[in-house]
């Protein structure tokens, strides 16, 4: 699960190229990238490291510590994501709506 995380993560990073930032910032030239894994799912890098880290929690065996990182982990990257939703809502309007009425947010179902 955890290289399979890593790889979905890495491929969202190279689909977004140098839109790609740790900072949340809407460049003067941005465009909203709808291909590669963003084509189903809005937030694929959380999506794959959200799925490393459930890799490395089990590999380590230990439920309470998978427990307490996937609510800490969860909690932060939810934040994060409602801040980026935000911006992307504010930056792109209409077009961004549409994006996020036919795509899922981290996982299919949710």
């Amino acid at each position: 699960m955890g290289v399979m995380g890593i790889t979905f993560r890495e491929w969202a990073v190279i689909t977004l190229g140098r839109y790609f930032s740790r900072i949340v910032e809407i460049e003067p030239d941005h465009r909203l990238v709808t291909k590669g894994p963003y084509r189903w799912i809005r937030h694929p890098a959380y999506t794959g490291m959200i799925l490393f880290d459930i890799g490395v929690a089990l590999a380590l065996g230990s439920w309470i510590g998978s427990f307490l990182a996937a609510a800490l982990i969860g909690t932060a990257t939810l934040y994060r994501i409602s801040i980026e939703e935000w911006v992307l809502a504010e930056s792109f309007g209409t077009e961004y709506e549409k994006y996020a009425h036919r795509t899922w947010r981290l996982f299919p179902g949710w």
